[in-house]
């Protein structure tokens, strides 16, 4: 495919591009490319969807709050030997960071990276691009991976208080009242997990509820609340334990906390 059939399938390429692919019959190792009346410098990206030779990489987790760190783990995969990395972060707007990686004994690289807080809050994923040369036998083989994640501005917090509200009548449902401390006025949004006690005695996951509220700067509260419904089809009951719990910025829809276990409701 050349740069107009590319260009027409969505992709944005540079003028110039194509795309090829090689017959399965051609083999293995080291080849050749020609192109008759080609001149200048070329850039060529491979693709090789059966090679066991992989490079692996991932973020320890999927968002920081600005001003944290992150650690950074890659791994070359196929018996082949990976004695540099490097790397590099990109932030939404455009801002590149170096990445410095350090082999462990593991043979396994490890970056610690703070991404700039001058440029988070923005929309959009940062992204990791770690590009470095496996050797396998004598073959020196480029391999790249890319990674992402998010980086959100603290705005609000969970301040650490959890009451179930009385039910009128005989609702069965479970309500929750969940505080916040707000320094920046928005609409947030909670999101959670209920966990109830089977007759068995184990916890089992009944149902989650989201809901959101403007709140201006200084402490507020959301609700969440859980139908009798699902309580009853789950055929569970007390003790419950609000589990997963997270906060987020419906401004630019940031994770600004999470809980994995926020509360024991007896």
């Amino acid at each position: 495919a050349d740069e107009d059939a590319l260009r027409a399938a969505g992709m944005a390429v540079p003028q110039g591009s194509i795309v090829f692919k090689m017959a399965d019959g051609v083999g293995h190792g080291a080849f050749e490319l020609i192109a008759a009346g080609a001149s200048g410098a070329y850039l060529v990206h491979v693709f090789e969807p059966s090679s066991p030779i992989m490079l692996t990489l991932r973020a320890d987790r999927d968002t920081v709050i600005a001003g944290e760190s992150l650690v950074i783990r890659a791994a070359i995969e196929g018996g082949a030997r990976l004695d540099r990395l490097n790397g590099l972060l990109s932030a939404p707007d455009g801002h590149v960071q170096d990445l410095r990686f350090e082999r462990r004994v593991d043979g396994s690289f490890e970056a610690r990276v703070q991404p700039d807080p001058a440029h988070a809050g923005g929309f959009g994923l940062w992204e990791i691009h770690a590009f470095g040369n496996a050797l396998s036998g004598r073959i020196d083989i480029a391999r790249d991976a890319r990674d992402a994640f998010a980086v959100s501005v603290a705005t609000a917090r969970l301040d650490g208080s959890i009451e179930r509200i009385a039910n009128p009548g005989k609702d069965t449902g479970v309500q929750l009242r969940i505080g916040i401390e707000s320094a920046v006025a928005s609409r947030y949004q909670l999101a959670g997990v209920l966990y109830g006690t089977r007759t068995d005695g184990r916890l089992a996951p009944v149902a989650i509820a989201h809901s959101a509220s403007w709140i201006a700067a200084g402490n507020g509260t959301i609700d969440l609340r859980f139908e009798a419904g699902a309580l009853q089809q789950a055929g569970v009951g007390a003790p419950y334990e609000l589990r997963d719990l997270r906060l987020i910025n419906q401004a630019d829809m940031s994770l600004l906390e999470r809980r994995e276990r926020a509360a024991v409701l007896r």
